[in-house]
């Protein structure tokens, strides 16, 4: 079995996160449709987003 590399880990590591933390919020609030909202709309835009966001750090050319 091969290692991931660092960019999967940190990948799969933020879609695991910003997915199980709405939920357990949901359990602990009791406001099931904003944390449904949160888990399944919004951060599936912004995690992406953030994760593309890094990559394009690493890119850029060391001055």
């Amino acid at each position: 079995m091969t290692s991931l590399p660092l960019d999967a880990k940190f990948a799969i590591g933020l879609i695991v996160l910003l997915h199980v933390g709405p939920i357990i919020w949901a359990v602990l609030s009791k406001s099931v449709t904003k944390a449904w909202l949160l888990a399944f709309v919004v951060l599936p835009i912004v995690g992406p987003a953030l994760y593309l966001a890094r990559r394009a750090s690493d890119r850029r050319p060391k001055s």
